[in-house]
């Protein structure tokens, strides 16, 4: 075998150990948070976490409908104030 067989021999072994290394590291990775997934289930109260999600989509629709308001005044050249809530200040 030549020099040129040698070296394509070379780089295919090690091409094969990087992915075996990347294939190894991904699913440690995989295992640790499935593990991890596993621990918090027991710990975490659902309806709490979905009232905070509920809250967190109400204020993104709000955002939304602000937005749509923004861009049709800009589109429409009208200026009009925003229906925006303003809070109190103490």
């Amino acid at each position: 075998m030549g020099a040129s067989a040698w070296i394509a021999l070379a780089s295919l072994a090690f091409v094969i150990f990087v992915q075996a290394a990347t294939i190894a590291f991904v699913l440690g990775g995989l295992f640790r948070d499935v593990k991890t997934l596993r621990e918090q289930a027991g710990d975490g109260d659902c309806r709490k976490e979905l009232a905070v999600l509920n809250a967190r989509f109400a204020a993104m629709e709000e955002l939304v409908k602000e937005l749509g308001h923004d861009i049709k005044n800009l589109l429409t050249g009208t200026v009009t104030p925003a229906r925006r809530v303003r809070a109190t200040r103490e």
